[in-house]
């Protein structure tokens, strides 16, 4: 197996192939775990064919279009219409969490938290307590979303809403 071969097999299975520095970088970005068995043999193969990766990517056939931002650069809008899924691990939550632009792209037992969610989050401003109350009340109640909630009179669940959250973080179950 040639660069090329390996460099189009590691993207379909899921990887970010660049070249910085003149070296090839990889990462996984992929939904899942990739099968070691299957992605090692094919990283083995582009190292060792790293020239002709390189020239592959410069050719311009596998290379990121000028026009896609990075990740990291992507608005959240256009986050929402991307195919892109994100795993990181969240040092607040302790844990892995995924980043997505819609469910479907995460098996229903790994936490996520969809486009819609995200910019909920970034007006709700949760302080690290209540992020780890979300995560906990995401984890119970799966499939469970966070929507911005209109309490009325032009009110919206925000900062002031939090009392809310402390009746729930004190309330016992069963």
């Amino acid at each position: 197996m040639n660069g090329t071969e390996a460099l189009i097999q590691l993207q379909k299975k899921g990887y970010s192939i660049a070249i910085k520095n003149g070296k090839l970088t990889y990462r996984y970005t992929g939904i899942g775990t990739p099968e070691p068995s299957k992605v090692i043999p094919l990283i083995r193969a582009l190292k060792k064919e790293a020239d002709a990766g390189i020239l592959a990517l410069k050719s311009g056939n596998f290379e990121k279009k000028p026009d896609e931002p990075d990740i990291m650069d992507m608005p959240l809008e256009q986050f929402a219409r991307s195919s892109i899924a994100i795993k990181i691990f969240s040092v607040v939550l302790g844990q892995e969490i995924w980043l997505v632009p819609d469910r479907p792209q995460v098996p229903s037992d790994k936490a996520s938290y969809d486009a819609a969610e995200l910019k909920n989050l970034i007006q709700l401003e949760p302080t690290v307590e209540e992020m780890r109350l979300i995560q906990l009340i995401k984890e119970d109640f799966r499939g469970a979303k966070i929507q911005r909630v209109d309490l009325g009179l032009g009110k919206e669940l925000n900062k002031e809403g939090r009392s809310d959250l402390e009746k729930l973080k004190r309330r016992t179950l069963g």
